[in-house]
């Protein structure tokens, strides 16, 4: 049923973080130790850094400070020996690994957030073009209250191209006014490059539907079905196909994790080469392959991510798609969004774009501290540093706008 597919943000980097399988001989980070790290970033970390903390926070997090930190702990050690190098590569390239945890996201991950989110069924329920008694009903039977003055939401799957994975889900506050210049919010998920699907993410669009927004969540073709480059493409022709459909809407994209390095590489090749698309904000998001992947043998899980498969296999490829060493060809504006407690795709990964970035005047990089990698999307949904965050930037990136 569709009410069962709701948003929620345990990417299968989370999964992978849960389960460590190893086929390096690297030692790991024990969360005690990352949570050393951690303490010592906060004491010199605001919300918004300005250059000088920036340099500080950096040097916390070089790969030589993150190693020291590494130790041969490890509780997973028997795990690890027990699944198979050519069980991890099979699991990957053959698909089953995003059945896997689609599935588990549907009827395992789903029931826990609800129980702990009553609230949010009823509310997924209303932003899934359901009637409004509908909604009302379960938040009388779950003995809850919307957050919010219950409003009827226009809900569509619109389709781009012609693969299953090429379509949007578009929702639109039906009870507020419309006009051409009505913002239009494209949330591209995440999901380590092989797994996620738009309905995951769909409660991310609520805080914008209340301030009258459209919002259109972004579905794409995903490894093995397709390299990184063919994702970018779909992110492109999406973002594109959605222009058209709401002309002079300008537009703000948001990724999460590896969607936040897709929708990055897609500004940094000039294809959101619009005058539509006044903004990107990437939100715990991938800049430098390479360099991830030592991290994701320091955690075990090289073997059975799809990230270096889809992202190249040469150090050549790895940078190529590394937005890092990218010459940019745009000056959209760039909000770097990363939470200092995140340790599945490091804050370091933010820090380094946004000094690569720095001649050219147009990133901003926002660490939230105590924020981990998949609070930043679930605070934008249940309110938080995150939402915050963004919101204070649209308004100023409004006013800019206008001048």
């Amino acid at each position: 049923m569709r009410t069962f597919l709701f948003l929620i943000c345990f990417q299968l980097s989370s999964c992978f973080h849960l389960q460590r399988w190893n086929e390096c001989n690297h030692a790991y980070v024990t969360n005690l130790q990352f949570s050393q790290l951690r303490e010592r970033t906060e004491e010199l970390t605001n919300d918004l850094m300005n250059e000088q903390i920036t340099e500080i926070a950096k040097e916390l997090i070089k790969p030589q400070n993150i190693e020291d930190l590494a130790s041969g702990g490890d509780n997973f050690r028997e795990l690890r020996e027990t699944w198979l190098l050519w069980l991890q590569n099979g699991l990957r390239d053959s698909g089953l690994l995003r059945w896997i945890i689609d599935w588990l996201t549907r009827f395992s991950v789903a029931p826990d957030f609800y129980q702990t989110n009553p609230h949010c069924f009823p509310e997924f329920c209303r932003i899934s073009g359901y009637p409004l008694w509908i909604s009302s009903f379960f938040h009388h039977l779950l003995n809850t209250t919307a957050t919010q003055q219950e409003y009827a939401v226009d809900f569509q799957t619109i389709r781009y191209g012609s693969q299953s994975n090429q379509y949007a889900h578009v929702m639109i506050n039906a009870n507020a006014t419309s006009t051409d210049s009505t913002p239009l919010i494209v949330f591209v998920h995440g999901g380590a490059w092989g797994s996620g699907f738009p309905a995951m993410y769909r409660l991310t669009a609520l805080p914008f539907l209340e301030k009258g927004y459209r919002v259109a969540i972004l579905g794409y073709r995903l490894y093995p079905e397709v390299l990184v480059q063919g994702q970018v493409n779909d992110i492109a022709q999406g973002v594109t196909y959605l222009l058209n459909q709401y002309q002079n809407a300008p537009t703000i994209m948001i990724g999460h994790s590896s969607g936040a390095h897709t929708s990055v590489l897609a500004n940094l090749q000039g294809q959101l080469d619009s005058s539509n698309v006044i903004g990107l904000i990437g939100m715990a998001g991938i800049y430098d392959i390479e360099q991830h992947y030592d991290y994701e043998c320091l955690r075990g899980v090289d073997q059975i991510s799809p990230m270096r498969s889809c992202c190249g296999t040469t150090e050549q490829k790895l940078r190529q798609y590394s937005p890092r060493y990218m010459k940019p060809t745009t000056r959209l504006p760039l909000l770097l969004l990363h939470g200092t407690n995140d340790d599945v795709a490091l804050p370091r990964e933010s820090i380094m774009l946004h000094e690569s970035l720095s001649s050219t005047n147009v990133a901003e990089l926002a660490l939230l501290q105590g924020v981990g990698h998949q609070d930043t999307v679930l605070q934008i949904a249940l309110g938080g540093k995150t939402r915050d965050t963004i919101f204070n930037w649209i308004q100023n990136l409004g006013r800019e706008e206008t001048r």
